[in-house]
């Protein structure tokens, strides 16, 4: 029976890399500029939501941000337009 039992640590980055990946594929389009303006508005909100609560001085503190940056070459200007 304790086969059936996930080990909390391989959950978590389980559902981590889950995260990291819907992430990364956010990033990827929204530097591509395929995110509706719906959608682009839901990401700047949930980015100011994020700021607000881990008390963020800027936009390089956004989770995973360098990751995502190196991984999928896109800059922070891809990612974060100066009309933020």
């Amino acid at each position: 029976m304790s086969d059936d039992i996930v080990p909390r640590e391989q959950a978590f980055a389980e559902a981590r890399a889950v995260f990291d990946a819907a992430l990364a594929r956010i990033a990827r389009d929204r530097a591509a500029g395929r995110l509706s303006p719906e959608h682009e508005a839901i990401v700047r909100e949930a980015e100011r939501s994020y700021a607000a609560q881990h008390g963020a001085a800027g936009r390089e503190t956004t989770p995973n941000l360098a990751a995502i940056q190196r991984t999928y070459g896109v800059t922070a200007a891809d990612l974060f337009p100066a009309d933020a």
